[in-house]
Formats: C-alpha cells, sequence, structure tokens
C-alpha cells in the first residue's frame, strides 16, 4: 500500500458520514418541530400537566439528545478523517513519511463514526415507544 493510498482511505469514508449527517439532522429537525406542536395543542388542550404528555416530552426529549450527541460524534468523526488526510497529503508532497499520523488519526474518526452509529441505534429503539404512545393515544387508550 502506497502513502497515497492511505491518506486518501479516509476521504473515502467522508461520503458515507455526510450522509449520515444529513439524515441526522433532518430528523433532528422533525423532533424540534414536534415538540412545537406538541406545544401548541397542550395549550390548545389545556392538558400541559398530563402524566402521558409529560412521558412523552422527556422521551422526545431523550431522542433529541442521541441527537446531538450523534451529531456531535459525526463531526468529529469528519474532522479526524479530513484532518488526517490533509496531513498525510502534505507528507506525501513534501516526501516525508508521515503515513503514521493517517494511521493515528483516522482510527480515531472510525471510533467516533461507530460511536455516532451507536447512538443512532438507540434512538430508533427509543423512537419505537414514542411510536407506540402516538397510536395508543389514536386508539383512545391511555398509554
Amino acid at each position: 500500500m502506497t502513502l497515497t493510498d492511505i491518506w486518501l482511505m479516509p476521504l473515502i469514508i467522508l461520503p458515507g458520514v455526510a450522509l449520515l449527517i444529513m439524515s441526522t439532522s433532518h430528523r433532528y429537525a422533525r423532533i424540534h418541530d414536534e415538540i412545537e406542536h406538541l406545544g401548541e395543542s397542550a395549550i390548545a388542550r389545556a392538558d400541559v400537566g398530563d402524566l402521558a404528555g409529560t412521558e412523552l416530552l422527556a422521551h422526545l426529549h431523550r431522542r433529541a439528545t442521541y441527537f446531538r450527541d450523534a451529531l456531535i460524534s459525526l463531526y468529529v468523526s469528519v474532522v479526524l478523517f479530513a484532518s488526517g488526510s490533509i496531513l498525510g497529503a502534505i507528507g506525501s508532497v513534501l516526501e516525508v513519511r508521515a503515513n503514521w499520523v493517517v494511521l493515528v488519526v483516522a482510527p480515531g474518526g472510525i471510533l467516533a463514526l461507530i460511536f455516532g452509529a451507536v447512538i443512532l441505534t438507540r434512538e430508533t429503539i427509543l423512537s419505537l415507544t414514542i411510536i407506540e404512545h402516538h397510536l395508543d393515544t389514536l386508539r383512545g387508550s391511555k398509554p
């Protein structure tokens, strides 16, 4: 494997991370919209103190926290991948043996990516609880 191959590897992963960031950002914005909608409907119905509503808000808050943490992790991953590639490219241009920089920084980017994926998995599991709450409300039963 050549030095060029080593510093290009993190760049190959970046489009996938970018797609995760776009998807997660969109879902994060949807949480914001849902919380605003719930706030408006709660004020209209004057049931702000509803226990089920309080539980739903707690779940939504936890989901929003998961999204924020996942986004931060994915952003860190991008920074590490890009930094490793830039430093590797600079080393290649200057003909300095800098492949160790890429081999040290890129695994950090991979770890941040894995951490973000785990958080998004936890959020997906939690979102089922919220969907079930909405379905119970639509059916007219208490959640």
